[in-house]
């Protein structure tokens, strides 16, 4: 007797599901073949300063934001080389032996790198032009951070001030020529303030002349 073939039907259980489930995540994960975000945060550290090449320092800047009702799944972080530039002013300070109020006398320009793992062909970013400004009692009053745990930390003094080079000397050149025009503008108003009394002083000389030759045509009266 011959046995036909059966087919046996496989039940989809629920750890199938799961492996689907993680397949597809994995798939999700690859941007158009680029590399899988395995790092929760990237990283970044300083290789120039001031000219001179150098390996120090360390900042961790995460991929997405804290969880809000607008983003439940965070928002995306596209300015993570400047917020780790800033960052890395703090590792310069250290590294020169500068605490508190001393910070105020910091003048950097750096270059960073980014060094998380899974980055391809790792970027160098700057430079950048970082140095602190001390804040004022207005905004000390509002200087407040949030840790992830929901500790709200206060008592800063001063606030980390750091540009792309390029927007650095733009904003350095667009306040001389604000000074400058301010300059001018004071310049412009003494010298008319100095017409202006010139122009007084000939009035009051023309009307003290024509009393005087009035007096001296007619005699004093008595």
């Amino acid at each position: 007797m011959v046995k036909k073939n059966t087919m046996v039907k496989k039940i989809y259980t629920e750890s199938d599901f799961e492996k689907d489930l993680q397949s597809l995540e994995s798939m999700i994960n690859y941007k158009g073949g680029a590399e899988k975000k395995t790092e929760p945060a990237r990283h970044f550290k300083i290789v120039e300063l001031n000219g001179k090449e150098v390996d120090f320092g360390s900042a961790d800047v995460p991929y997405l934001t804290r969880k809000t009702s607008k983003y439940p799944g965070g928002k995306p972080i596209t300015d993570a080389p400047s917020r780790a530039a800033k960052k890395l002013l703090g590792s310069i300070a250290k590294h020169k032996g500068l605490e508190k109020k001393d910070k105020l006398k910091l003048h950097a320009t750096y270059v960073i790198k980014e060094t998380t793992r899974e980055k391809k062909g790792k970027k160098m970013h700057g430079p950048y032009v970082g140095k602190y400004k001390e804040l004022t009692n207005a905004e000390k009053k509002t200087a407040v951070r949030k840790t992830k745990n929901g500790k709200v930390i206060t008592g800063f003094t001063m606030k980390a001030n750091v540009h792309l080079k390029k927007e650095h000397e733009k904003e350095h050149e667009k306040e001389h020529k604000k000074e400058h025009e301010k300059e001018h503008k004071k310049e412009h108003e003494k010298e008319h303030n100095k017409n202006k009394e010139h122009e007084e002083e000939e009035k009051h000389e023309k009307k003290h002349n024509k009393e005087h030759k009035k007096e001296h045509k007619g005699g004093f009266k008595l």
